[in-house]
């Protein structure tokens, strides 16, 4: 076995196929999987920009709990709550397209023509 063989059994997204000149199917294909990886790609750094801004929301939902009169009114504090919670379901649903966009790709990538 060479060392390109061993590379593509240890990584699994090395993916390897060859293009027919005579087949458009073939073109299409690859145009299908390449979309549909960019597409997994940009949701998986959105999820982890959202995890991000959870992380600083949920910071400041920590010392609004333990210093509630730091800011002031309850319409801050309200406002504070409702932040987290939009980024929170923001990222709850980045992370279901992400899996869904995994999948596609992954479906895609399978439709490609064998090396």
């Amino acid at each position: 076995m060479d060392g390109l063989q061993a590379a593509t059994r240890r990584a699994p997204d090395l993916t390897t196929f060859t293009l027919s000149p005579e087949n458009d199917a073939d073109r299409r294909a690859l145009r299908h999987f390449l979309v549909s990886q960019f597409a997994y790609e940009r949701a998986r750094r959105i999820r982890e920009e959202l995890l991000l801004a959870l992380a600083a929301s949920s910071s400041a939902v920590w010392v609004l709990a333990v210093w509630p009169k730091l800011f002031g009114t309850a319409d801050v504090r309200a406002l504070i709550l409702e932040i987290w919670a939009v980024v929170f379901l923001g990222a709850v649903g980045a992370a279901f397209a992400e899996q869904w966009l995994r999948l596609r790709s992954e479906r895609a990538r399978n439709d490609l023509p064998p090396a």
